[in-house]
């Protein structure tokens, strides 16, 4: 079973989850790909894509909630010390973009799932909640996503 079946039909953390095509009919998977696209042309491997498009995510939710940004923050200490400054920097931008160019989207971003297909084009399926996800599910996604960064960081 694929990961994303295995995700939508079980939920996060054991919680049953409702897939529903959103009312508006705009896909999360394209707003996300926007909001990241200035960060997403800058990287040379699939991994400083991958990499770019987990911080965005990060940053899209830090503007949801002031628990959100909580743990944004302890994510961000988790990174080497000479990492933090830039990825507290990049995070700033990011939420302020957001802030700024899509405070009218009210939609967390729960997961994502990214693959470069045999063709060389990207494939990006992005779960979302209404309104901001709850804290359980940002800590969750953060400390998956940091051991993620980690994995992908060359000098962790």
């Amino acid at each position: 079973m694929s990961m994303l079946k295995q995700v939508t039909q079980e939920g996060l953390l054991g919680r049953r989850m409702n897939v529903v095509k959103p009312p508006d009919g705009v896909k999360m998977s394209e707003v996300l790909l926007s909001f990241a696209g200035p960060y997403l042309e800058q990287t040379e491997t699939p991994e400083q894509y991958q990499t770019y498009l987990m911080l965005a995510a990060t940053a899209w939710n830090a503007t949801m909630s002031r628990e959100a940004q909580v743990v944004l923050d302890a994510q961000i200490a988790r990174f080497p010390r000479c990492l933090r400054a830039e990825m507290r920097s990049l995070a700033t931008e990011m939420i302020a973009r957001r802030q700024t160019q899509y405070a009218h989207y009210d939609r967390g971003i729960v997961s994502f799932f990214w693959s470069e297909l045999p063709d060389g084009s990207d494939h990006l399926a992005v779960g979302s909640s209404v309104g901001p996800p709850p804290t359980t599910v940002l800590t969750f996604l953060w400390t998956r996503w940091t051991l993620l960064w980690r994995s992908l960081l060359p000098w962790t």
